[in-house]
């Protein structure tokens, strides 16, 4: 097996193939050197089968917009457009209402009749009623789940403002029968959520909005991240024992209703920084009240989003330079500015090997800064320093600088990334595969331990590329910086996280979510696209596509051979890089149904990978069926502040700018051939930064 010299990382080429050569004037591209891998399959070896519940979503109530209504279809409330998207993204499971904002969903405000006056909006009936009243709710999200096929639906009780008796009767709304002989006093506004009502009630309320048979919805979850709602003052006096005492009370009202519902407890995960004493705490006073547990996987990027100057420091590299010559170093950065002294630029300095090479003015907008310097061949360290940063107590405001991207070239030498090494970003996208599975094996000791006379599930009710425009890890981002969830960087680490999720065996798993107008949703909300007519494929709406073709099988040994990732000799890896690295360029899962073998690779590197598979313990017909998402062109747009070195990673770009106004949409896709295999051994080439489902026939 050829090795991957770091050399052969560090030199770049801008040609891929034909028609590939134009990309953004300051990226790396691909390199145009093929490596070799090889894929062994045990085509006897069937183990557990994958299921499809893996490949599930979440709908939060909020988000579903009335751009996406039909007027023509209130009861299932969805655009036709939007609906054949769901259909061919075959979700394996769906959750409502949220997400952080089911802590705050009145149910029976979700149900009935629509205001008139509100288009889109319900008649209040509960006089808690929540900042909205949408009219997307409990019977739409049903209706919804049916259409798809989808019979997994999971709800998220809200836990940190509503009552257990409230939950109880979410339950008979969803899963009781209508009484034979119901009360013929009753009114829809008899009872609210909260009360105790007679026996059946509220079945019969769901009879009276049109829905008699029962919804049979069996996961409920009790509060989404409770752990956090601490934080944001819902539950401020919350103990992780009083979240395990309250989920017995809660399973106890709710299981009266309904025996056959599962009970979830919200868990916390590796990257929520929460004591280890929360999960045993939890477990140990929910005990056997619980069926499953909910951690939420985020990806761990935000380490390297940029370098943030908080105050006055210096930042430094030790550089190899290969040839004595003038260079050319650009520095791309930005600086807070405070209202205060909004005349006043942050100063940033830069030097090699101590000497002053340039000090420059930075301010609030993103911009290239530019030193050209004479340097000898050999080591050289290369320092940015921060010399005046300014805080005012008062108005809490802070003056920082950020330096996104640092790149050297020179007459003999393509521009090239020089302040973290290439392929830095897509180790740590990588990373989350080996924290998902330790976190699995850690929950599985503790469910084991705390609770050993009932197997307890695991179930990740969320999970998506947390490296944007919101929230902590984008402290410093510009408001024109492009969402990394639009990105196909998104993609490797869905298809990743997704491997670790089928190796582990756990029930199932919710990506985070559906649609929106985020940054996050697989669906695009049609009025945040270039047209506002029609809605958006996401990044990871074509690998949950894909993936969703795994769903039912029966999972197949997979050996992979390939080469890795590695860093320089002598170079550590950068600042919170916590997981082994060295992972492979290429990985793969394989599954078997009956006479079907298909296998789904992701190539995870800016090489093309000639890649021998061999299918053992069984005779393939020759014909393969293949399915490729990836990157087929990649369109200049100078306008867009790209922190990755690889437009690759960065195809299928959005800007905040412009009114979120689609740039490329057609940077990827999947595309579909058929290939003549001649044999049981035969070889693929894996694009770079490609997603690709191979589909064999079986004798």
């Amino acid at each position: 097996m050829k090795s991957l010299v770091w050399a052969n990382v560090l030199t770049t080429s801008f040609m891929i193939a034909a028609g590939l050569f134009m990309v953004l004037a300051f990226c790396q591209g691909v390199n145009a050197e093929t490596l070799t891998a090889e894929i062994t399959i045990d085509a006897a070896s069937a183990g557990s089968q994958i299921n499809r519940m893996l490949f599930g979503n979440n709908i939060l109530w909020s988000q579903i917009s009335r751009n996406m209504q039909d007027p023509n279809n209130p009861s299932l409330g969805i655009r036709s457009d939007i609906l054949n998207l769901l259909k061919e993204l075959q979700p394996g499971a769906l959750r409502f209402p949220g997400g952080s904002l089911a802590s705050v969903y009145r149910w029976r405000n979700g149900v009935g009749p629509i205001d008139p006056s509100k288009p889109g909006h319900r008649l209040p009936i509960d006089d808690r009623i929540s900042t909205a009243i949408p009219f997307f709710g409990t019977d739409e999200f049903v209706d919804l789940c049916r259409a798809l096929n989808v019979t997994d639906m999971v709800i998220t009780v809200n836990y940190c403002t509503d009552t257990p008796q409230e939950a109880a009767n979410w339950v008979e709304y969803c899963n009781g029968r209508v009484p034979a002989t119901p009360d013929p006093n009753w009114r829809v506004d008899s009872y609210k959520a909260g009360d105790k009502a007679p026996k059946g009630y509220f079945t019969w309320l769901r009879a009276q909005f049109g829905h008699p048979e029962p919804y049979n919805i069996k996961w409920w979850e009790i509060g989404n991240e409770v752990y956090h709602e601490i934080a944001n003052g819902l539950v401020s006096d919350l103990t992780p024992a009083q979240y395990g005492s309250d989920i017995r009370l809660y399973a106890t009202l709710m299981k009266q209703i309904d025996p056959k519902i599962k009970i979830g407890a919200a868990i916390p995960s590796f990257g929520n920084h929460v004591d280890t004493a929360w999960v045993d705490d939890v477990l140990a006073n929910a005990g056997t009240s619980i069926d499953f547990v909910t951690p939420h996987y985020y990806s761990t990027l935000c380490k390297l989003s940029f370098d943030c100057f908080y105050s006055n420091r210096t930042s430094q590299r030790s550089l190899f330079f290969a040839a004595t010559g003038l260079y050319t170093i650009k520095i791309t950065a930005r600086a807070d500015i405070p209202s205060a002294i909004p005349d006043v630029p942050a100063i940033m300095e830069v030097r090699l090997d101590g000497r002053p090479l340039a000090t420059f003015s930075v301010w609030q907008y993103v911009s290239d800064y530019i030193v050209e310097t004479w340097v000898t061949e050999g080591s050289h360290t290369l320092s940015i320093s921060f010399n005046n940063d300014y805080y005012d107590p008062a108005n809490k405001q802070d003056r920082n600088l950020f330096v996104y991207v640092v790149t050297r070239r020179s007459t003999f030498q393509l521009e090239e990334s020089i302040w973290y090494p290439p392929d830095t970003e897509q180790q740590l996208l990588l990373q989350d595969y080996q924290e998902v599975s330790n976190h699995l094996q850690y929950l599985r000791y503790k469910l084991k331990t705390l609770i050993p006379n009932k197997t307890i599930q695991i179930f990740p009710t969320e999970g998506s590329l947390c490296y944007s425009l919101e929230g902590s890890c984008a402290v410093g981002y510009p408001t024109n910086e492009v969402p990394h969830s639009l990105r196909y960087k998104a993609v490797l680490w869905l298809t990743n996280v997704l491997n670790a999720l089928i190796r582990n065996q756990v029930q199932g798993f919710c990506a985070w979510n559906l649609f929106d107008t985020g940054h996050f949703g697989a669906i695009r909300d049609p009025y945040v696209t270039a047209m506002r007519t029609s809605p958006l494929r996401a990044p990871s709406y074509y690998a949950l596509q894909l993936y969703a073709q795994m769903a039912g099988m029966s999972l197949l040994s997979a050996q992979v051979n390939s080469p890795r990732f590695a860093w320089p000799v002598g170079t550590p890896p950068p600042t919170g890089f916590d997981a082994p690295y060295g992972a492979p360029f290429l990985d793969a899962i394989s599954g078997r149904s009956h006479k079907v073998i298909r296998i789904i690779a992701t190539n995870r590197s800016r090489h093309e990978l000639i890649t021998t598979i061999n299918i053992q313990r069984a005779k393939v017909l020759p014909t393969v069926k293949v399915s490729a998402l990836h990157v087929v062109a990649l369109q200049p747009h100078p306008e867009l502040r790209i922190t990755n070195p690889d437009p690759w990673m960065d195809a299928y770009c959005e800007t905040r700018t412009a009114w979120n106004d689609l740039v490329s949409p057609d940077d990827i896709r999947v595309d579909k051939t058929i290939i003549n295999s001649g044999s049981n051994k035969f070889q693929y080439r894996f694009e770079p930064y490609s997603v690709t489902l191979l589909e064999l026939s079986v004798k």
